[in-house]
């Protein structure tokens, strides 16, 4: 029974240990904790707690990692093999579906505890800089590893209830903004209402549930630990493994037992039943005409008619339900707010699909061994890639227009804005800074999916993050005078990046398309 339960587990977890980048991962990890304590050597003598702040950074980007990483790497643990059709396969063989489950997702799980654990030691110096002792670097570990052990599980629970990866990804969040963000806002929100409206026993009930959900928070319980307790109308701190812990046992039994329903299709041997009629119009995709690289992206990647819609609808449920919270706590909200709002969520919409398209624009051909054919037709490379640029463009069209909504309901606003920016040569350089990233992420995005098979895009986002970080640091070093030097010389760097990531990527393809 321990043999064939553990054997999947035992052979993935051999993978990833010989992967590339499982070493490079782990030791650029150390390397970001060794520099963040280099960088601010010199404040650490006008600082009474050094060793306090570095944790804090530490913490707060590993966090913030933990959460794009188990986004991509957990919600993907069985819907690869669905999208795959190799599913099936694995359930001909002596596996049971808890085999499958430790296989998929725990061995994931280890790899990143792995890459947590490997800080650990040179953590451990904050406690020689001062401020900070070694009980609380351990608890700030044990909450790291319990959010990540509660993703993990969550994430293998929607991956065997999903069919695609991307609709595993999208119950996961929703399910973490409830969580991480919904209950911090309707507790604070509800402690407003009983405090200066007068509280009855349901609001009681409701604040005492919010505020056991929000004492368990992961970035409550840091910042908490990091200023040594609540204060005031805040909740105690809560035991980390009482809740993650709870939850994640709760989300693994679930997939476990789930697993049957949901991945024992046979999608493999027997066709789809079809759920509409062959000649409806509304299912009806055109041909592909003159492009059909556009046609192929535009339709069996964006989703065609259909993912515009989708798009379309969740940027007005997105947008309209923050608006009717808002409403309802204030009675009252003017056109200009609105427009505003509009234009911070469909603009923060928008850079998502820019780095997913980025991702997924040459990462599903690498998925689906689909990228080699591509490379024999006859047709220039360059041309390949603008064509699948194309493509995935139209995704873009929902954020656009409610972008251009809000600005056509704010615009005064927007020209306020930009007369503000071109007012001080410094707010000009940090917004052409901010522009740069528009281009540098992206490619950075398309070559790591080039290189990884999954987490390109949360790899991404966490290098932009550590790059801005570090600048931040830099800048409070060097001072608000050479600011405006330290941003030109870094929107260089940031232009040359960008080249040579495009260098890289133009090399990447075909020898991607070789390896397969």
């Amino acid at each position: 029974m321990i043999g064939p339960t553990f054997a999947l587990f035992i052979r993935s977890l051999r993978e990833d240990t010989r992967a590339k980048f499982t070493p490079i991962g782990r030791a650029s990890l150390v390397l970001v904790v060794l520099f963040f304590i280099a960088i601010q050597q010199r404040s650490f003598i006008r600082n009474p707690a050094p060793g306090l702040q570095v944790f804090f950074t530490v913490m707060m980007v590993n966090l913030f990692g933990l959460v794009l990483g188990g986004i991509t790497a957990f919600c993907s643990s069985i819907t690869e093999e669905k999208e795959d059709d190799t599913l099936g396969l694995l359930r001909m063989t002596n596996l049971s579906p808890l085999a499958i489950l430790f296989g998929k997702g725990v061995s994931r799980l280890v790899s990143g505890a792995l890459l947590i654990v490997s800080q650990l030691p040179f953590t451990m110096l904050c406690v020689t800089l001062g401020g900070v002792s070694a009980a609380t670097i351990w608890k700030g570990y044990e909450v790291l590893l319990c959010t990540l052990f509660f993703l993990c599980c969550l994430g293998l629970l929607t991956s065997v209830i999903a069919k695609r990866t991307g609709i595993a990804v999208a119950l996961t969040v929703f399910v973490g903004a409830v969580i991480y963000v919904g209950v911090p806002v309707l507790y604070m929100t509800n402690f407003a209402q009983n405090r200066f409206g007068g509280g009855t026993s349901t609001q009681s009930l409701v604040e005492e549930t919010l505020g056991w959900v929000m004492s368990n928070h992961p970035l409550y319980q840091l910042t908490m630990l990091i200023q040594g307790g609540g204060r005031g109308f805040l909740p105690p701190v809560g035991s980390p493994w009482l809740f993650h812990g709870i939850g994640g046992i709760v989300c693994f039994l679930l997939a476990w037992a789930l697993f049957g329903r949901f991945c024992s299709g046979t999608a493999e041997t027997a066709p789809r039943k079809k759920s509409a009629k062959p000649g409806s119009k509304s299912l009806r995709i055109p041909r592909p005409g003159s492009r059909p690289l556009v046609w192929k992206d535009f339709w069996f990647l964006i989703g065609g008619r259909r993912g515009l819609i989708s798009r379309f609808i969740g940027y007005g449920v997105l947008t309209f339900g923050i608006i009717a919270w808002a409403i309802a706590e204030n009675s009252y909200m003017e056109s200009k707010v609105v427009g505003e709002m509009m234009i911070v969520f469909a603009g923060f919409g928008l850079g998502v699909e820019l780095v997913i398209g980025s991702a997924s624009i040459f990462g599903l051909e690498r998925k689906g061994l689909t990228l080699s054919s591509l490379l024999t037709l006859p047709v220039p490379l360059g041309r390949i890639v603008r064509h699948k640029i194309l493509g995935v463009l139209g995704s873009f069209i929902p954020g656009l227009c409610f972008v251009g909504l809000g600005m056509a309901m704010t615009p005064g606003s927007v020209a306020e804005f930009f007369r503000d920016v071109t007012r001080r040569d410094k707010d000009v350089i940090l917004f052409s800074y901010m522009l740069l990233h528009l281009v540098a992420v992206p490619l950075l995005t398309c070559w790591l999916s080039l290189k990884m098979r999954r987490g390109a895009v949360a790899a991404a986002i966490a290098i932009g993050v550590i790059w801005n970080v570090l600048l931040g640091i830099m800048s409070d070093i060097v001072g608000y005078e050479a600011f405006g030097g330290l941003l030109i010389f870094t929107s260089v760097v940031l232009v040359a990046v960008s080249l040579m990531f495009a260098g890289f990527i133009a090399k990447g393809i075909p020898r991607a398309g070789a390896v397969e």
